[in-house]
């Protein structure tokens, strides 16, 4: 019972200590937190983790400790995972959001309307462009607005309607054909993204069902007489193996992860 109370206990720490994630990590809009910042910020967790790890160890001794390992592992790779997905989904609803947006924005110049009231009739159904919609509002200058809002994960193609824009007011060009451009090719990409994602939806299932192969292998283990986990729980080479395993699903979780999430993680031109 120890054991498993300092493996959730641990789980807890654990959840505290990886990043926040989904709309929260999106809506800062440019400011990154200092280093110090961040280390102030996850400093109590981590000692928290530590202490868990320490009371499992005094109080049931190895068991503790490889059950304080097991839970900690676990819940910052679901952590890791969960965030590493709602970030994924949110950078692809935000590129879809600024295709979508350049698009509209070309048709409304194209079909004689000014850029400037193009921006902010738009604006209102597109909440990308709405900070340069206030800008413009004051008579400023948009591109600034939104060269910082690229920076954004999945607004990177409002740093294209930034260049037209400025090429446009620096040179009197009209704006309408170069934003048909602009739209077009981030069209493009969001359906290149789109395609990416697809073909490497059966990799990712690949490796959730690798990673959860070592529990069917427990399985197999007590159907035919065995007792893998009186062995995992009961001996110091056992709870050292438990560790380690865990520690290697979850790493080939996270590593099949990345290599998934990587082809898509920016501009795909």
């Amino acid at each position: 019972m120890t054991a498993l109370l300092s493996a959730v206990l641990a789980a807890g720490a654990a959840a505290l200590v990886v990043p926040p994630s989904g709309e929260r990590t999106l809506a800062r809009v440019s400011a990154t937190p200092a280093p110090e910042g961040r280390t102030r910020h996850r400093a109590p967790a981590v000692a928290a983790v530590v202490l868990i790890v320490l009371t499992g160890l005094v109080a049931a001794g190895p068991l503790g400790l490889g059950a304080s390992l097991v839970g900690l592992i676990l819940a910052a790779t679901a952590r890791w995972w969960w965030r590493s997905r709602t970030l994924g989904r949110r950078r692809a609803e935000a590129q879809a959001d600024v295709a979508r947006a350049c698009a509209l924005l070309a048709a409304e110049v194209r079909a004689g309307r000014d850029a400037y009231g193009a921006v902010t009739v738009i604006a209102s159904d597109c909440p990308v462009l709405r900070g340069a919609a206030a800008v413009l509002e004051i008579d400023a200058d948009p591109v600034p607005v939104w060269h910082a809002a690229a920076s954004r994960p999945g607004e990177e193609g409002l740093a294209e309607l930034a260049r037209a824009w400025a090429v446009s007011r620096a040179t009197g060009a009209p704006l309408g054909p170069v934003l048909d451009q602009v739209a077009q090719a981030l069209a493009r990409d969001a359906d290149v993204a789109r395609m990416v994602r697809t073909e490497l939806a059966s990799s990712r299932a690949t490796g959730q069902l690798m990673a959860a192969l070592p529990l069917v292998g427990l399985g197999l283990g007590a159907s035919i007489g065995g007792n893998p986990i009186g062995f995992l729980t009961g001996t110091p080479a056992g709870i050292a193996c438990a560790v380690a395993a865990t520690a290697l699903a979850c790493a080939g979780t996270v590593w099949t992860e990345h290599l998934a999430r990587t082809p898509g993680a920016g501009g795909t031109r």
